[in-house]
């Protein structure tokens, strides 16, 4: 069974990325990497917020300890 990538994925990221006409088509391998790299990223910015915030709400308590 083979699973290929929707079109409107496919033309979102080549439009987007510039590769398609260097390549030709994009696989369903490469459609995946994008997808993971991109999650990864935008969890990491998310934590990155959250220890922010947190810090800053945190933070008060702590000076009053002192």
């Amino acid at each position: 069974m083979d699973i290929k990538p929707s079109k409107l994925a496919v033309d979102n990221i080549c439009n987007s990325k510039k590769f398609c006409d260097a390549q030709g088509e994009i696989t369903f391998g490469q459609l995946r990497a994008l997808v993971d790299s991109a999650t990864n990223k935008r969890l990491f910015k998310h934590i990155g917020e959250g220890g922010y915030k947190a810090t800053l709400r945190l933070l008060p308590w702590f000076l009053l300890q002192l």
